[in-house]
């Protein structure tokens, strides 16, 4: 049963609607009306843009200027929002009776009289919303939530979730990480010649199962420099890989299948290394030709040195030998008799100059 009040019943409607239009009235003459009303086309254009075909004579323009202030002075000239209005309007009415046509389908809306809006449901509003939020959310393929194809419900749900999936994530972290250090242990298994090595019914299997180690995890706190393990030389990794060739030919003859479980747990251990970025130098055949290659450049090197010393004792002996045989001459001159002349050296040139020339008697001083 629908029951009506004062308040929105059609009562006096047309007293509400003045007092409201008059309420808005005079909040709009408090706008002046260059800040209200929309300027013409052509006003902007003169104001903004130099446009030379609509230009004036500077004459007509100042007599312009002058006017346009005089009539912004004057108060009978001042008009509001609403008289501008009412002005624009009349001035519009009377064309359309000068020239006969009808009144636009705005006016006649006007001035029929007010229809109230059809009422609708609000559960047809909330369905029809909700139908429009799962189409949207179809179109850009938002996820679900859950396993059922239902969204999640609340907050605690999206948390739980969110929960489970870290839990997933560090759980298949852990697995990588534990895969990983059992492969890096086999890599320290011995390989023993045939006398060590039994059958699996003797405890093989158990002497392997009981040579693992576990390392510690790896925290990502701190990076601790590893000490590279074995030979660093490229002889002596030569002589390793050489060794673990032999000792694993050995192993083949008598337990062919613990051979090639440890194999092939030293190339995922190579996979591994080469993944982190270490150089891993087992090839045999690359070893010996970088080997080769290395006592080929220190043969070289080693003749190179060799007539260098040559070279530096063969000057030094030069020297050794004009020092002494100053040395000599030196001697020769002082313990020899006075008023005696040294031996002159005939074979020696003069040098270019005038040093040591004797000077003619009576030339210029």
């Amino acid at each position: 049963m629908a029951v009506e009040t004062a308040i929105y019943s059609l009562k006096g409607l047309q007293e509400r609607l003045a007092e409201h239009r008059k309420c808005f009235d005079s909040l709009v003459e408090l706008i002046p009306a260059k800040y209200y009303l929309a300027r013409d086309d052509e006003a902007l254009t003169g104001k903004y843009m130099h446009n030379k075909k609509n230009k004036a004579p500077k004459q007509v323009v100042k007599e312009a200027t002058k006017k346009a202030k005089k009539a912004k002075l004057d108060p009978e000239n001042v008009k509001s929002v609403l008289d501008i209005q009412t002005q624009t309007l009349t001035t519009s009415e009377s064309a359309q009776v000068e020239s006969g046509e009808p009144a636009s389908a705005d006016d006649v809306d006007h001035m029929e009289g007010l229809a109230p809006l059809p009422t609708g449901s609000i559960v047809e509003l909330q369905e029809k919303l909700k139908s429009r939020i799962q189409e949207l959310r179809t179109k850009r393929k938002a996820p679900t939530g859950t396993v059922d194809g239902e969204a999640p419900k609340s907050r605690q749900e999206i948390l739980e979730k969110r929960a489970k999936r870290k839990r997933e994530r560090k759980e298949g972290i852990k697995q990588k990480k534990d895969k990983r250090r059992k492969l890096e242990d086999t890599k320290g298994m011995a390989i023993d010649g045939p006398s060590k090595v039994d059958t699996k019914a003797n405890g093989g299997s158990k002497a392997i199962k009981e040579d693992v180690t576990f390392g510690k995890i790896d925290f990502g706190t701190a990076e601790v420099a590893k000490k590279r393990k074995g030979p660093t030389d490229l002889t002596g990794q030569l002589k390793q890989a050489e060794a673990k060739k032999q000792k694993l030919e050995k192993l083949k003859q008598v337990d062919k299948e613990k051979a090639e479980t440890i194999e092939e747990a030293a190339v995922w251990n190579k996979l591994l290394k080469q993944a982190e970025g270490e150089k891993v130098k087992d090839d045999l055949k690359l070893l010996k030709k970088t080997v080769k290659r290395k006592e080929k450049v220190k043969e070289k090197s080693a003749a190179t040195w060799s007539n260098r010393q040559a070279q530096v004792k063969k000057e030094q002996e030069e020297r050794q030998k004009k020092r002494e045989e100053n040395l000599k001459a030196r001697q020769e001159v002082k313990n020899a008799p006075k008023g005696s002349k040294g031996k002159k050296d005939k074979g020696k040139k003069p040098r270019p100059g005038f040093e040591g020339g004797a000077r003619k008697k009576g030339g210029k001083p």
